[in-house]
């Protein structure tokens, strides 16, 4: 099972691409995490497909 989260100890990131430059695959069973001052945003073609909150 794979993970997918971001760490930004700075505190100073305001949005990160995953990866920075090309395609990303999730695997199905993925985990998602994400910290309690995130959001997470999920595109496809261009539009948002889903939004995740802290969890």
């Amino acid at each position: 099972m794979d993970v997918i989260e971001f760490l930004d100890n700075s505190g100073s990131v305001l949005v990160k691409r995953i990866p920075d430059d090309g395609y990303l695959e999730i695997i199905w069973g993925s985990q998602l995490t994400v910290r309690d001052t995130q959001e997470a945003v999920f595109f496809r073609d261009g539009k948002v497909f889903d939004i995740f909150g802290e969890g």
